[in-house]
């Protein structure tokens, strides 16, 4: 009975860190990039959520520079590497 809890806690705990991890990420990135941007933007584009836009552009491209061919040769270097 203790071994099957065990396994199960443990299956459980293998979804939830990842989400909660996942999670924690956006917020902290929409909460930090709003800080950041605010005093940085002119007064007609400070508004709650511009962090949100700026995050999605970001990671969007963070995605470009990832698909482009020169980047997945360094990136697939730094894979054998770890």
């Amino acid at each position: 009975m203790q071994r099957y809890f065990i396994r199960k806690f443990l299956a459980g705990l293998t979804i939830a860190v990842p989400l909660g991890v996942t999670f924690g990420l956006a917020w902290w990135m929409l909460v930090a990039i709003d800080g950041w941007f605010q005093w940085v933007l002119p007064e007609s584009l400070r508004f709650p959520g511009v962090g949100l836009l700026l995050a999605v552009l970001i990671v969007g491209a963070l995605g470009v520079l990832a698909s482009a061919s020169a980047t997945r040769e360094r990136i697939a270097a730094l894979e054998r590497v770890l």
